[in-house]
């Protein structure tokens, strides 16, 4: 048997998440902007969304498959949940509001503190 080598694997990939992936949805935030993420949570054989408010801290990927980071506050203790954008688990993203100093970094990290 005969073994085929790539030379590109990422062509591969982009050809799959064409074909398995939803149709491609708009970035309409940059990083720093406050968004509402309407995710779907499955328990069981219910279906419900759940909504992630917070700020949008990191943008990074390329177009097909873009991920994107928001972070908020809860009682005192920072949450950060990472999202696919494409994802069938992804509702929607709504926009909220900018910031009110625009973001001078790509990757907002040091809204963590530390």
């Amino acid at each position: 048997m005969k073994t085929v080598r790539v030379k590109n694997s990422s062509i591969i990939l982009r050809e799959i998440h064409k074909k398995y992936l939803p149709s491609e949805k708009e970035i309409n935030f940059k990083v720093g902007d406050y968004v509402k993420v309407h995710q779907k949570i499955v328990e069981g054989d219910k279906t419900r969304i759940q909504v992630f408010e917070g700020q949008v801290i990191e943008i990074h990927g390329p177009k097909e498959n873009i991920f994107f980071t928001v972070r908020k506050e809860v009682q005192g203790v920072g949450v950060e949940k990472t999202f696919r954008l494409n994802s069938p688990i992804i509702e929607k993203v709504e926009f909220v509001r900018h910031p009110l100093k625009k973001p001078r970094r790509k990757k907002l990290f040091y809204l963590r503190g530390g």
